[in-house]
């Protein structure tokens, strides 16, 4: 139990980006611009990480339930190298939505921006930081479960408070003092100010 909790917490963390991600897209008229549309980001992202989420439970449990070590580290390292895979396309498609946007601002992206002051790029700033975070930590949980069982990663402790404890405390720092829902709001609000919008026009 110790060990499925500790491992695929980040997973619920990295969904909630990928949501943050797909509306700020959507709300800035930009979905064009985005590699994947953002109606799919979130059910295409947030899929992939529950599968990448399944795979890690039952190697986690696994560990215990069968007591057969080299199994359970088998799948864990399945689960974690997908979701690596699956983070890392993310981070490509939020870098190239990001440049994408810059060189061609939509008008509410840019009508926003000088509204609320603090702009989609400091929503990608807190994406891209969150992300890394996330993105080294699953590197090191995959090291850490790819080495021999008596390795120096397993055996001490210290490693695991400092490349997962503190990377995972530092995302949550992250997201309560630059939350995204201070730009982007809920799936309801951002359909309201396109409704706004509309009018408007």
């Amino acid at each position: 139990m110790q060990v499925a909790s500790i491992l695929v917490a980040p997973a619920l963390l990295a969904a909630s980006l990928y949501m943050v991600f797909g509306r700020l897209a959507v709300l800035v008229r930009a979905e064009s611009l985005a590699l994947v549309r953002p109606a799919w980001t979130t059910k295409m992202f947030v899929g992939a990480d529950i599968g990448c989420f399944v795979i890690q439970i039952v190697g986690a449990a696994s560990l215990t339930a069968s007591g057969d070590f080299e199994r359970g580290r088998a799948i864990i390292l399945a689960g974690l190298m997908a979701q690596i895979a699956v983070f890392g396309f993310f981070i490509v498609a939020a870098g190239v939505f990001h440049h994408r946007l810059a060189k061609r601002p939509t008008a509410t992206a840019l009508r926003l921006d000088a509204e609320r002051g603090r702009g989609w790029k400091g929503v990608m700033l807190v994406v891209y930081l969150a992300s890394g975070l996330i993105f080294v930590r699953s590197l090191f949980r995959f090291i850490e479960f790819a080495g021999p069982r008596d390795g120096t990663l397993m055996t001490h402790e210290i490693y695991l408070y400092i490349f997962d404890s503190l990377l995972m405390l530092g995302v949550l720092v992250i997201l309560i003092v630059r939350h995204p829902a201070g730009y982007v709001p809920s799936n309801r609000g951002v359909k309201k100010l396109r409704t706004e919008e509309v009018s408007l026009s």
